[in-house]
């Protein structure tokens, strides 16, 4: 989003405040990986609503306490906020957006510790603003239960090695980039299926998900914001992008 004449807000009545967050992942995933899942899914979003804009994603979310330490802090690479602050936060960007004029304002959480936080503030804006402009968390975005059934019937079955890498949030980091899963390092450790979810996988049916896009040749290019999203995409690297559009054509229709 930006001030001028293509992002206005008289035109767009959606607008997506979604958060992520920064937690220890290994030892292959970038530590920010749900702002990069944001990233996709949110232009996904955003594309399919058709009257939407995405505001920048909240990067910092609770990941635990501080003194002593808990949660993902124990674990390096984290950052946290208190529930307070991110309660706070997220309810000034909603505060933000109604002053410049949407009508909807829809709160989504890729992380777990968001979900309560988010789903506060929605409450209480709702009952604060009566319906003027409608705040709605969306509980059935953040549901990995429902997504890991639905891999199992695309063949792909995970079994959990305690390094908080999955294939669902691999696969989705790796049609942003996939310098983001560390893919030539995977390469060559020879652990390009460390996603257990892939070891696992039938090599046939695994082979049909990379048809598209060699995992021994990464093409694709970081996307950058436009300021106003949805992010359009540059026509002329689109022929560069098979597995983004691979990703979506599996995971959002």
């Amino acid at each position: 989003m930006d001030g001028s004449p293509r992002c206005d807000a008289r035109r767009k009545k959606t607008v997506i405040i979604a958060s992520g967050g920064v937690e220890a992942n290994g030892p292959y995933l970038a530590t920010g990986k749900h702002n990069y899942v944001l990233r996709a899914t949110t232009e996904v979003i955003a594309r399919k609503l058709g009257n939407a804009l995405v505001a920048p994603i909240i990067p910092f979310v609770p990941e635990g306490s501080i003194e002593p330490p808990g949660g993902h802090m124990v674990f390096a690479g984290s950052i946290t906020l208190s529930e307070e602050t991110f309660e706070r936060l997220v309810a000034e960007i909603a505060a933000s957006m109604k002053v410049h004029g949407f009508d909807h304002i829809v709160l989504i959480a890729d992380s777990g510790g968001n979900v309560v936080g988010m789903k506060k503030v929605a409450e209480e804006l709702t009952a604060k603003w009566k319906g003027a402009p409608t705040v709605h968390y969306i509980v059935e975005y953040y549901d990995y239960p429902g997504v890991q059934k639905w891999l199992e019937t695309q063949g792909i079955h995970e079994t959990a090695e305690g390094i908080h890498d999955e294939f669902s949030i691999t696969s989705v980091m790796m049609t942003v980039d996939p310098m983001l899963v560390r893919m030539p390092q995977r390469i060559a450790a020879g652990e390009n299926s460390r996603s257990t979810a892939w070891r696992s996988h039938p090599p046939i049916k695994r082979s049909r998900w990379g048809s598209e896009w060699p995992i021994t040749a990464p093409r694709l290019r970081s996307t950058r914001s436009t300021g106003c999203s949805a992010r359009a995409n540059n026509p002329a690297d689109r022929g560069s992008r098979p597995l983004l559009r691979l990703q979506r054509r599996r995971l959002f229709g």
